[in-house]
C-alpha cells in the first residue's frame, strides 16, 4: 500500500475527520447515531477501504428555498463525509497545497474571507497605481461548477500530483459518482 493511502487509513485521522465533520451538525440524529459507535464505525470504514469493498451510500435529496431561490440539495451520509474529510484533510490538501497560488484563500486553514479581502485590496491598489480608475472588475458565479467540469480531465491532473494509485482510484470513484 502507498504512503498516502496508509495516511488515509490511520484511525486517528479517520476519528479526527469525524470530529471535524460533526462540528455544527452534532444535533442531527444521523450524526448522533454514528457517534454512539464512532470507534466501530471508523474501524469498519477502514476495513472496507483496505479490502476494496467501500461503496458510497446514496445521497439524501431534497429541495430548499432560500431568499426566494429554489435549490436542489444532495446531502451525503455522515460515514461518506468522514471519508471525504479524511481524504481531503490528510491526503489531498497536504499534497496539493504546494501547487496553489499564494492568493488562494478558499478552504485554506489560516486564510479565509479576511485574507482574501486583504489580497483583493492589495491587487486593486496595484492596479489603480498603474492604470488609475480606468478599468473594471469581473465577477462570475458559475452555476453548478463542480457538476459541469470535465471530471476525467480533473482526475488526470490530480494523478500528475498524487503518486498513489489506491488514493487516485478512490478519488476517481468519489468524483465521478
Amino acid at each position: 500500500m502507498g504512503e498516502l493511502f496508509n495516511r488515509l487509513l490511520d484511525l486517528n485521522n479517520l476519528y479526527n475527520a469525524f470530529m471535524n465533520c460533526k462540528d455544527g451538525v452534532d444535533w442531527k440524529e444521523s450524526v448522533q447515531r454514528y457517534e454512539a459507535n464512532v470507534l466501530q464505525n471508523i474501524y469498519l470504514l477502514k476495513q472496507s477501504l483496505e479490502n476494496g469493498t467501500y461503496r458510497q451510500k446514496p445521497f439524501y435529496e431534497f429541495d430548499l428555498t432560500e431568499r426566494g431561490k429554489k435549490r436542489h440539495i444532495k446531502s451525503m451520509h455522515i460515514s461518506d463525509r468522514v471519508l471525504q474529510r479524511a481524504l481531503c484533510d490528510y491526503v489531498l490538501n497536504p499534497e496539493l497545497f504546494k501547487y496553489l497560488i499564494y492568493d488562494n484563500g478558499a478552504s485554506v486553514k489560516g486564510k479565509g474571507i479576511e485574507f482574501s479581502r486583504k489580497r483583493l485590496k492589495v491587487h486593486l491598489q496595484r492596479y489603480f497605481r498603474k492604470y488609475g480608475n480606468n478599468g473594471y472588475v469581473l465577477k462570475i458565479d458559475f452555476s453548478k461548477y463542480f457538476d459541469n467540469i470535465p471530471h476525467d480531465i480533473l482526475c488526470e491532473k490530480l494523478a500528475e500530483k498524487i503518486n498513489d494509485e489506491k488514493v487516485m482510484n478512490l478519488t476517481r470513484y468519489l468524483i465521478i459518482l
